[in-house]
């Protein structure tokens, strides 16, 4: 495993915002993980989701062409593990669904795109800030040095 440049501290301070981040891309912005706007519903499934009477159905997302129903699959997605490297992140128990959701053209994640790419740039921008902000406290040091001059 490569050693981390930023280590746990940042994973443990910065991943449930990370997670959150990426929740409320795919599921409440109507655009997939590569960020492309989801396919339109069947027209039986959204006559269906419309009425709001669909069996624990969120109503709040009756009309919304996002991968809403229950909200279970929403709130499935979390923060797994985090390490020193980084953060696993997925779903606990309706991985199946993704699976389902993807032959429909609804891509909640891939292999290639398992974030949102302006999700990744906004990490490597923490990353950067949390790097120099940690160069900046290190150079803020007073270090004393003793050099002895060869003969």
């Amino acid at each position: 495993m490569a050693k981390s440049i930023v280590g746990k501290r940042f994973w443990l301070e910065k991943g449930s915002l990370f997670v959150r981040s990426v929740r409320t891309s795919i599921f409440m912005s109507g655009e997939d993980v590569n960020g492309n706007a989801y396919p339109p519903y069947d027209s039986a499934y959204k006559d269906a989701k419309a009425t709001g009477k669909l069996k624990r159905q969120a109503t709040k997302y009756k009309d919304e062409n996002v991968p809403i129903l229950t909200g279970d699959l929403m709130r499935d997605f979390k923060l797994r593990k985090t390490k020193s490297d980084g953060i696993e992140i997925g779903w606990v128990a309706f991985g199946s669904r993704i699976k389902s959701l993807a032959k429909k053209g609804r891509f909640l994640t891939t292999k290639e795109t398992p974030i949102p790419k302006f999700i990744a740039k906004r990490i490597e921008k923490e990353m950067s800030q949390w790097i120099e902000t940690i160069n900046k406290k290190d150079f803020k040091k007073t270090i004393k040095v003793n050099i002895k001059a060869g003969k």
